[in-house]
């Protein structure tokens, strides 16, 4: 199937929303229930976890929420992108059958060790885990994002929403 982008509208007081999610340049794997609007409950209750990705300057930020959601039996990555520009506003999109390499695996009852995330009784890991896709730490540096199917998913949704602002 081809890619193919669904754009979404975001309101002036989404943007702290996502931006107080986690740090510049970092990842943090997240429960789908701290995914702000514009993303849908009914889409989010599909959802195992989210691997929230940040990066930017003070001018132009972009946040990837990439979904990991049950899909016959495998785990799909389903990225949801936005974009804070400063004087310009924002954008969002979501993305459906993505062409990198690597979105989707078959799924695992095992998760990574995420001590914190764990502790927390969240309820992540209800689920069945792609554990071949997810980070092998909870959160981090940007650069230490691995496998690097997940940077592939942040470049290519923020490809999208650059050429649709242009």
């Amino acid at each position: 199937m081809t890619t193919w982008f669904q754009p979404f509208p975001l309101n002036s007081g989404d943007s702290s929303a996502w931006l107080n999610l986690l740090p510049e340049n970092s990842y943090r794997v997240v429960s789908p229930s701290l995914v702000p609007a514009p993303v849908a409950s009914a889409l989010l209750a599909k959802c195992d976890s989210v691997l929230l990705v940040r990066s930017g300057s003070k001018n132009e930020e972009f946040v990837v929420a990439n979904l990991y959601r049950k899909d016959h039996g495998k785990i799909d990555q389903m990225p949801f992108g936005t974009a804070f520009i400063s004087g310009s506003g924002s954008a969002a999109v979501l993305t459906h059958h993505g062409d990198w390499l690597d979105r989707t695996a078959s799924g695992s009852k095992n998760p990574p060790t995420y001590g914190s995330l764990s502790n927390t009784g969240s309820g992540i890991y209800e689920q069945c885990f792609a554990t071949l896709v997810l980070p092998t730490k909870e959160s981090g540096h940007i650069e230490e994002l691995d496998p690097k199917t997940n940077v592939f998913a942040f470049h290519r949704v923020i490809e999208e929403i650059r050429n649709q602002r242009k």
